[in-house]
This record gives C-alpha cells, structure tokens and sequence, in this order.
C-alpha cells in the first residue's frame, strides 16, 4: 500500500492536475462561481468541485476548459492551457524521474 506522500507526489506529476489548478484560477480570477461554470457545462456544481480539486476527471475537459474562458472573457481557450502548462513546469515535478 502507498502511503500519503506518494499520493500527493503523484498529483503533481499529471498534467490534468495542473489543467484542473489552471481552470480554478481563471474562475477565481474572474470571480466567477462555480456554480455558473456548472450551468455553462450543463453538469451539477459538484462536478465542477471535484474537477477542481482534481477527484474526477470529466470525459470532455474540452467543453470544461472552453466553459472557463468564455465565461472569463478569453478569446482562445488555449490561453487556459498554456497557463496549465505553465504551472506544471513551474511547480509540478518531471513524471520521468
């Protein structure tokens, strides 16, 4: 059994981790609830919650990602991944090593 440092060192080693902190800080960003992120996606605001905190993965992060930045005013939804990018290679860790 792995114990909890494992967990976590595992967390920020995916880059859907990353993508889920990226879309959190959009919506903090522009003050948005999530509960309007839920009613842009069409799921319950629980959905939005756990995807946040990365407990579930959504089986179209597209939707959710273009939900974020259009509620967030960005022209191009790929800024939301860029920004994800960003903070994997800023604060993740290599999943090679």
């Amino acid at each position: 059994m792995q114990g909890g440092g494992t967990v976590a060192r595992m967390v920020g080693t995916r880059m859907s981790y990353w993508l889920a902190q990226a879309c959190r800080l959009v919506r903090e960003d522009a003050k948005l609830s999530q509960t309007r992120v839920a009613g842009e996606v069409g799921v319950r605001e629980t959905s939005v919650y756990r995807f946040e905190i990365g407990s579930s993965w959504p089986r179209d992060p597209e939707r959710y990602v273009n939900a974020y930045a259009k509620l967030a005013g960005l022209e191009d939804p790929r800024t939301v991944w860029m920004r994800a990018l960003e903070l994997w290679g800023q604060h993740g860790e290599n999943p090679f090593l």
